[in-house]
């Protein structure tokens, strides 16, 4: 069966004016119904498995009830989040989700400190969700599974790398899961933020995970470079808006390691998936010059 069947068929959509958007990991396709955008997202179901895209598909949909700016995730009409599906003879993990407004963030429209703030509430109000989520029954991968997985790839490396990795991993082992220790988007990048002139909204909640909060806001914060006042500021103003909606306290220096381990580890993905990282964020010039903070 083919996809715009399917999508009557499951979701009661007359879809029309499909456009490809991605096909890596999963396939996104664009398309409009009834006046209005969605997107069908088509996994694998190899990669992660129905449990775990299941999982981030219920924290999408309680992230969205609780009133977080999020993409809404429909129901089939069997009530279920995410469908498995043949398509085009092939077997994929199925789910829909309405497009939300507003354009995507960039650098430029970030040196606006009223987007800014709102792009650090929407983080907050996404946090704030997490921590009241049942994760009973739910499966989430844990930092610790990525952070070993990616081990491997050092093998590729020069001695620089190794050592970095080797200080990031002893700095682990000495953090404490505490009430700032919780489920992460995994992603929090402008690239996946909208804004509609009011707020941020968020979309691509592929990989939530266990980790700090302060995870996210340092890979919200990774493409800042400039001065180191600049980028105290910039901080500053993302956290201004987060605390309107939970207290993250943190000190420079352990900021500075969370972006530490996030180069690292998109520099370890890289080399393994061949994703065209580098040229934007500088990933090994950072992992062998760290930024201060």
């Amino acid at each position: 069966m083919d996809l715009e069947q399917i999508l009557f068929n499951q979701w009661k959509l007359k879809a029309q004016d499909f456009e490809l958007m991605s096909d890596r990991a999963h396939s996104v396709w664009h398309f409009a119904a009834a006046g209005q955008i969605f997107y069908a997202r088509l996994s694998k179901p190899h990669i992660f498995g129905e449990r775990i895209w299941g999982s981030a598909a219920r924290f999408l949909r309680h992230a969205f009830d609780s009133g977080v700016p999020v993409c809404e995730i429909l129901p089939s009409n069997q009530e279920n989040l995410i469908e498995s599906l043949t398509v085009n003879d092939e077997l994929r993990l199925v789910q829909v989700l309405r497009g939300v407004p507003g354009r995507e963030l960039n650098l430029e429209l970030l040196e606006n400190p009223r987007i800014l703030e709102a792009y650090g509430e929407s983080l907050g109000q996404l946090h704030a969700a997490a921590t009241t989520l049942d994760t009973t029954n739910l499966e989430f991968y844990k930092y610790s599974t990525f952070w070993q997985n990616v081990k491997k790839n050092i093998l590729a490396t020069e001695p620089g790398i190794q050592l970095e990795y080797d200080m990031i991993s002893a700095w682990l082992t000495t953090q404490i899961e505490t009430r700032d220790f919780g489920l992460n988007h995994g992603d929090f990048r402008p690239g996946n933020a909208f804004w509609d002139g009011h707020q941020v909204w968020l979309i691509d909640f592929d990989e939530p995970v266990w980790h700090w909060f302060a995870n996210d806001v340092a890979r919200a914060m990774l493409e800042f470079r400039g001065s180191i006042e600049d980028r105290h500021q910039k901080l500053e103003t993302f956290m201004n808006g987060y605390r309107k909606h939970r207290d993250l306290e943190f000190s420079y220096q352990d900021f500075a390691m969370f972006a530490r381990f996030r180069v690292m580890l998109m520099y370890l993905w890289s080399l393994e998936a061949s994703e065209v990282f580098d040229d934007q964020y500088d990933l090994y010039g950072r992992i062998l010059k760290p930024y201060l903070w």
